[in-house]
């Protein structure tokens, strides 16, 4: 089964022709009529996430992926230790995607790609123009409001937290999300948000530490279920983040960037 994350640092972003001349014609008209910084360049990342995503997609059945692409995706580098993540989380910089875009797009033009756009002109007369080349993705959505990709055989969930863009693509149908650690008082949610089985759990917890740890870690498969189902995070009150196996198989973790912030994510789909 396919199967990619992508993790994407939006303090490094800006409002740039680089990243904006990615962006599809949905998530550009998005991106531009948010007025807010900071939700502005979350968007602008998640759209270049997608990008990307849907890119490496395309290409799968090609050797432009590398020789290992279950490691090491071919967009972007790895930035931290591989045995820290169940899967591999990538940092993508405006640097590497100068580096590896030109070499997908023209990828993609070899091939005649028919989701292959430029704004305006003919790609034909504009190969090397990879500024303004994109994928034009088009999107449908649930009753529930959940996106999906309306021109491909993709799911996808993003999700944002402090600096952090995750976007996680499966063949089957997903949930992710991500979690900065914040010095909230956690233990309040878990009133809440939690079921008697999960309050008993963290309460059997004696180090301040690891319980802080397991709260997140279930605070995240919350999120990722109920964006799974489509039906958010009231869908999984209900249900035990606890369990192993059944209808759900678990990706997750934790990370610790260098400014010494940690964060927790957890990716799901549907099994069989």
């Amino acid at each position: 089964m396919y199967e990619a994350c992508y993790l994407l640092d939006a303090g490094k972003l800006n409002r740039s022709s680089t990243w904006e001349a990615l962006l599809d014609q949905e998530r550009l008209l998005k991106y531009r009529g948010l007025r807010n910084g900071k939700t502005a360049l979350q968007s602008l990342g998640a759209g270049v996430l997608l990008q990307l995503a849907a890119g490496e997609f395309l290409l799968r059945d090609k050797n432009a992926l590398g020789p290992d692409t279950g490691k090491e995706r071919c967009f972007a580098k790895l930035s931290y230790e591989r045995e820290s993540f169940p899967i591999p989380f990538l940092e993508v910089s405006e640097e590497q995607l100068a580096i590896r875009w030109p070499e997908i797009i023209n990828n993609l033009l070899d091939r005649g790609e028919a989701l292959l756009s430029y704004r305006g002109k003919s790609l034909s007369d504009k190969k090397d123009d990879w500024q303004n080349q994109f994928l034009n993705l088009s999107y449908r959505y649930n009753e529930s409001g959940k996106p999906f990709f309306a021109n491909l055989p993709l799911y996808f969930s993003l999700s944002h937290s402090g600096n952090m863009i995750l976007c996680a693509c499966s063949e089957r149908e997903l949930g992710a999300d991500v979690q900065i650690e914040t010095g909230q008082n956690w233990r309040s949610l878990t009133k809440r948000f939690f079921s008697e089985e999960e309050r008993a759990y963290l309460g059997s917890l004696t180090d301040e530490a690891e319980a802080v740890s397991a709260f997140y870690r279930l605070w995240t498969r919350k999120e990722a279920y109920g964006k799974l189902t489509g039906e958010g995070l009231l869908n999984a009150l209900n249900a035990s983040m606890l369990e192993e196996g059944g209808e759900v198989v678990w990706k997750d973790g934790s990370f610790v960037m260098p400014d010494g912030k940690k964060y927790y994510f957890a990716v799901c789909t549907k099994a069989g």
